[in-house]
């Protein structure tokens, strides 16, 4: 926008000048159609104002800037979608154990943890170990007392791409 249109506007009169701010440049990043941020450096009207080198300095960390943005979206959507998940996970009546692709147990819903509770020490640890073999897919044995127990595995994008997890749920259900 040329600077004395600029100084006719409200953004200009109200904000900028009162912060001592008179001419700027803007970088827009785009992921596709979508403008998914900008970057607007201000100087006051005692400075000179922004010329050739300092709008292709912009453009040389434009993709940086536009990746930057990218994966901060990118994480909070996984925050969002792991913090939807987990309290999916203790809502649910069942014991649910969680484990990622190289078997480790990475979340317990509280279901699961009362059953550890209220079990003698002996008894949850044979229990414990039917739903490790049932996490690294032995399906031999599904029975443990009076519950049946079933895996399910689930899909997730990993770096990238869609990625088979050996990530299972295992849940009790009484029978």
């Amino acid at each position: 926008m040329p600077q004395k249109e600029l100084e006719k506007t409200e953004f200009f009169n109200d904000f900028l000048m009162r912060d001592g701010l008179h001419h700027g440049i803007n970088a827009y990043a785009y992921d596709g159609d979508l403008n998914i941020g900008d970057l607007r450096i201000w100087r006051t009207k005692h400075r000179p104002d922004y010329g050739k080198r300092e709008a292709a300095l912009l453009d040389t960390i434009l993709p940086y800037f536009r990746n930057a943005l990218r994966n901060a979206r990118s994480l909070a959507a996984a925050r969002a979608n792991k913090e939807t998940w987990q309290q999916l996970f203790e809502l649910t009546e069942r014991a649910l154990f969680l484990f990622d692709e190289k078997g480790r147990l990475v979340h317990r819903n509280e279901v699961s943890q009362a059953l550890e509770r209220n079990l003698p020490q002996e008894e949850f640890r044979s229990f414990y170990q039917l739903v490790l073999s049932l996490a690294r897919k032995d399906l031999s044995r599904t029975r443990w007392g009076p519950f049946f127990l079933s895996s399910l595995e689930v899909n997730s994008a990993h770096n990238g791409a869609l990625k088979e997890r050996s990530s299972l749920t295992i849940r009790s259900s009484q029978h």
